[in-house]
């Protein structure tokens, strides 16, 4: 398929999980991202003309697609279905709420990254439903040592190089999401509360006990293990 043509399916295709977002949610966007289909080898020098850097667009090799919030912009590096819904739940979060939240992953705002995670899982979910948690039926790392939890990722998934703050990010975010999920399907919470959650403004500062409150509530939790767990990771 060429280019444009690619292009033009992945644009529809966000377009049209956007307006299911909105349905779903009974909700309005102020408007719609732009769409660039990038793929797996990027063309840094015509993505230079739409205003995006290096580091926006990512690696050259990369698979995955992400929303680019400085640029309202969605860049696809392919046409998975469960990719493309989560970042239209990114978007649709990253457009509704006043935090701002970062685009570099460090101790201080994991928490804040988790959550973002969520919610764009959330929502994933609620476009394709039969999406599977890849991190599901694994040790919880939140309540383990951070040697220990490195040790574990490192066997478990068969790397050399660990990026735990990479794993704790997407392990917590698609966990909770998936719970989250569970109970608006249960109608435990409704569009309304899924809103009023993306409408939070949260700093660095606040964003350990709303993430541990989100967690108690859908995902309840050992709170000692968490703390000690917490205590040593933001060190």
């Amino acid at each position: 398929m060429a280019k444009r043509d690619l292009h033009g399916v992945g644009e529809r295709k966000i377009y049209d999980f956007l307006g299911e977002l909105e349905a779903e949610l009974e909700m309005d966007l102020p408007f719609y991202p732009e769409v660039y289909w990038v793929g797996r080898n990027a063309d840094f020098g015509a993505l230079a003309k739409l205003g995006l850097s290096k580091e926006e667009v990512g690696e050259k090799n990369s698979r995955i697609s992400y929303f680019v919030p400085s640029k309202r912009t969605v860049l696809l590096r392919n046409l998975d279905q469960e990719d493309m819904a989560e970042e239209a739940g990114h978007f649709v979060h990253w457009t509704l709420t006043p935090t701002k939240f970062p685009e570099k992953l460090n101790r201080r705002n994991v928490f804040l990254l988790m959550f973002s995670e969520a919610i764009g899982y959330f929502c994933s979910k609620l476009i394709v439903p039969e999406r599977r948690n890849t991190f599901q039926g694994y040790k919880d790392l939140l309540l383990l040592p951070e040697e220990e939890a490195v040790l574990y990722i490192a066997k478990v998934f068969n790397v050399g190089k660990v990026h735990l703050l990479n794993f704790l990010k997407y392990q917590q975010g698609y966990t909770l999401g998936e719970k989250m999920f569970r109970a608006y399907n249960r109608h435990e919470i409704g569009p309304k509360d899924i809103v009023s959650l993306m409408k939070a403004n949260i700093s660095e500062s606040e964003a350990i006990p709303f993430f541990m409150g989100l967690r108690q509530k859908f995902w309840p939790f050992d709170l000692n293990a968490a703390i000690k767990r917490m205590n040593i990771q933001l060190q």
